[in-house]
């Protein structure tokens, strides 16, 4: 009985442990491989398409008929997981009020999040003050990224930890005070 106690826990922990962020249904179905300049160029070649793809947000608002983030673009591996690319292009992602809202607080500048959603076209606008056209993405599933904790890691000298007074030791890199 209690090894089923540990079993029963640890089998459903191994089990989640390797699950995608988005349904793995989604993750099946989607493409991952976005191809963002041949959709600014060829629009209608790509409409109605499922992705999978992630981003830092660049801005969020929302409006009366839902809400929309600019996302800095970046592409997942098979689960769901950002990958340190670097493409410079940015995507607008827009979630219907029917599906629900997306919190601007919640969904703040510089959080991370992965998305599959059907491309719906170029949206024309700027970044700055420069013209950009945008591929337009209708969203079906999302997931935000927990926050990035900074950590800082020194070394305190006069920390009380430490033994004040003579010490000696034994072989190469040994201190002798």
């Amino acid at each position: 009985m209690r090894i089923r106690l540990v079993l029963i826990p640890l089998l459903v922990f191994c089990v989640t442990a390797c699950a995608p962020v988005l349904s793995a249904y989604t993750m099946e179905r989607a493409s991952r491989a976005v191809p963002l300049v041949q959709m600014q160029q060829q629009p209608e070649q790509y409409r109605g398409r499922l992705y999978a793809f992630g981003g830092t947000i660049a801005s969020s608002k929302t409006t009366v008929a839902g809400s929309l983030l600019e996302l800095v673009f970046t592409t997942v591996d098979s689960y769901g997981s950002l990958q340190d690319t670097i493409s410079g292009s940015r995507v607008l992602a827009f979630m219907p009020k029917e599906r629900g809202l997306i919190d601007p607080a919640v969904f703040a500048e510089g959080r991370r999040v992965t998305v599959s959603g059907v491309f719906d076209g170029i949206q024309s606008g700027t970044i700055g003050e420069m013209p950009y056209g945008f591929p337009f993405f209708v969203i079906s599933e999302i997931y935000l990224w927990p926050k990035e904790v900074p950590r800082t890691y020194y070394y305190d000298y006069y920390s009380p930890t430490i033994w004040w007074g003579p010490s000696w030791g034994i072989g190469g890199g040994w201190w002798w005070r």
